[in-house]
């Protein structure tokens, strides 16, 4: 009786600890997916600032550029992708770290006739 005893102890002891990390994981899971549903929301909250189309102003409110780097910006366009910020020399790195993602470079958009005839004239 004393051996079996022990069997079901030992069994039990293992089952808790098996059990224990899968316990711990459900509750501290449901907490962190509110945590990034806020940071999603404040992220699209604030729009990002096109480097084609900003401002003076809104270039300088962005973190590490002053007036001569918006003025370097503005004079740089337009701009097929937000690296070309740091290819071109126009920000350093960290300066870049800090904005690339508050920034986009929008394309401007073409109409759907001048499509067709650059295709056209391309297989002409």
């Amino acid at each position: 009786m004393n051996k079996t005893l022990r069997k079901i102890l030992a069994l039990c002891f293992a089952a808790t600890l098996l059990a224990a990390p899968a316990v711990v994981s459900a509750q501290s899971s449901p907490p962190s997916a509110p945590a990034k549903a806020k940071s999603e929301k404040k992220a699209k909250a604030a729009p990002k600032v096109d480097l084609n189309t900003a401002t003076k102003e809104q270039l300088v409110k962005l973190p590490g550029i002053d007036e001569a780097t918006a003025d370097k910006i503005i004079a740089a366009r337009p701009f097929t992708g937000k690296g070309q910020l740091k290819s071109k020399k126009i920000v350093s790195d960290a300066t870049y770290e800090a904005i690339k993602d508050l920034t986009v470079a929008k394309q401007p958009k073409t109409s759907g006739a001048s499509k067709k005839e650059n295709k056209k004239k391309k297989t002409e």
